[in-house]
């Protein structure tokens, strides 16, 4: 095959062959030192979906290559814990938290950016300082509150308190104000919407960014949350994955075919929404960042 050498035309109208390019060494090792991350990031995933396949010997024995003990392990684990009723628990109150937070979020921080009211600015502040506090130090109140409420061993303890998304207000707010010129508001009140259906008609689908951004973060929370039902979920039947999944841990021996097992099918929904809607998460969150 005969091959040409490209050509192009210099500053001074000379045709010569051009040259080809070398390789940027900054840029090599930046795609170097992702694909390092990368594969870190990978990893684990790969890890516990092969050692899933594995019987315990083989996972003593380091064993890098697939089994076909998956089943047999997953049948041993849901004889060993309630899996199946676990799953079911976590992904109800994942759900649950996942809705609460976003629709307080929503209306909190539209009616921090909207609206002006008495003791706005210091409400405000009080909630981010809030941020400061760890998390560790509202256990006992937490306790004392569900407590007081009815709420011990019930699914509510766990997903009532999601409403409670400070960071969700926050990103609310800062969008809605910096985004939102509020001369559209005052526009559909000369129309003769009323407050709700500004919200609702306008404000709600224009928040759409955040909002999404709330969902993701709420989502991953509360189907890896740990401390909370630990505290609140007492029998077997209302205790969520984590918990299921710690239990597993003896105090002489632990069935690691069964914790991997478990831990992968526990890591596979989040892994398969990731895969499905990681598109627009990645619009979510870029979404709104450049004002035009």
């Amino acid at each position: 095959m005969k091959t040409t050498n490209r050509l192009f035309t210099s500053d001074q109208g000379e045709v010569v062959p051009s040259q080809k390019r070398k390789p940027d060494p900054a840029k090599v090792l930046i795609y170097v030192f992702v694909s390092v991350l990368a594969f870190i990031s990978i990893f684990p995933f790969f890890w516990s979906a092969l050692l899933s396949t594995q019987d315990s010997a083989s996972i003593m024995g380091m064993s890098l290559s697939f089994g076909d003990q998956f089943m047999n392990n997953y049948r041993e684990l849901a004889k060993e814990v309630p899996f199946n009723q676990a799953m079911w628990n976590t992904l109800v109150v994942t759900t649950l938290s996942t809705v609460n937070s976003v629709s307080v979020s929503a209306a909190a921080g539209y009616a921090f950016a909207i609206y002006q009211f008495k003791g706005k600015n210091f409400i405000f502040s009080t909630l981010m300082l809030t941020l400061m506090v760890p998390a560790v130090v509202n256990l006992v109140p937490y306790f004392l509150i569900i407590k007081e409420l009815g709420l011990i061993n019930t699914l509510a303890a766990i997903w009532l308190p999601a409403g409670v998304n400070i960071f969700g207000v926050f990103l609310v707010r800062q969008f809605v104000a910096s985004t939102m010129p509020k001369e559209i508001f005052d526009s559909a009140r000369v129309d003769g919407l009323n407050e709700l259906q500004i919200f609702f008609r306008i404000g709600l689908p224009m928040m759409r960014a955040p909002l999404m951004t709330v969902a993701i973060m709420v989502i991953v929370a509360a189907w890896n949350n740990f401390m909370l039902p630990l505290i609140a979920l007492q029998t077997p039947d209302k205790q969520i994955i984590t918990l299921v999944l710690r239990s597993l841990n003896g105090a002489t021996s632990t069935p690691w075919n069964l914790v991997m097992t478990g831990s992968f099918l526990a890591m596979l929904p989040l892994l398969i929404i990731f895969i499905l809607f990681s598109k627009k998460m990645m619009e979510s969150l870029t979404e709104g960042a450049v004002k035009g």
